[in-house]
């Protein structure tokens, strides 16, 4: 059909429109690009897999040789294979001292990449991840004797509980805490680098108590 036809070449329809908007649009690396990841400029976009959906759009952005790039929820239901071409196209861009503001829920892999990790909390409020201890919050992981010890679980998230193995998360300085957790009802335990997913966890769990 007319709607089926038209359709069907839409993504040389988008590096056209790309051509209009951005004059420093380089049609010659969104080409290349595309060709790099078999995505055919006939073809119609609304068919591909969501990974290929993800890599023409990324690939439309960095295209426009703008400096400043905005992304969003960029590994977002990707398979693995597509989320190494897609961190490897941010990091180039990166390299390319490009600023590059991602938001997403993929902290995990984007943590790897960042120069600066930023949060919204539950209140609104726009807070900077950056040393580990900043805001005085701990990953702990503690061996009991039996059960962990009421003090402790009224001030921590439990992150995990494996038999007499916990893992938590406990605000503290940290000398205080170790000097406080030096206790004849904790066998041992080790304090544990933290995630950049544990701020929010933290968040989420306090906020109900």
């Amino acid at each position: 059909t007319r709607k089926e036809s038209s359709a069907a070449s839409d993504v040389y329809k988008r590096q056209a429109n790309y051509k209009i908007v951005y004059p420093n649009f380089d049609e010659g690396f969104a080409i290349r690009e595309l060709e790099r990841n078999n995505i055919s400029l006939t073809a119609n976009s609304r068919k591909l897999s969501k990974g290929n959906k993800t890599i023409l759009g990324l690939i439309m952005v960095l295209a426009t040789n703008a400096k400043v790039l905005l992304v969003d929820e960029v590994l977002d239901g990707i398979d693995v294979v597509n989320r190494e071409i897609i961190l490897r196209y941010l990091i180039d861009a990166r390299e390319e001292d490009r600023a590059i503001l991602i938001s997403s829920h993929e902290l995990k892999e984007l943590s790897g990449i960042t120069d600066k990790i930023i949060y919204i909390s539950l209140d609104g409020k726009i807070d900077k991840i950056t040393e580990a201890n900043e805001k005085n919050l701990n990953k702990v992981q503690i061996v009991v004797k039996d059960g962990l010890p009421p003090d402790i679980r009224d001030r921590a998230v439990i992150r995990s509980e494996i038999g007499r193995v916990y893992t938590v998360l406990i605000a503290g300085e940290h000398k205080k805490l170790v000097e406080e957790l030096i206790r004849p009802d904790i066998t041992q335990f080790d304090i544990l680098p933290l995630a950049i997913e544990d701020h929010f966890f933290w968040e989420k769990e306090r906020g109900k108590k």
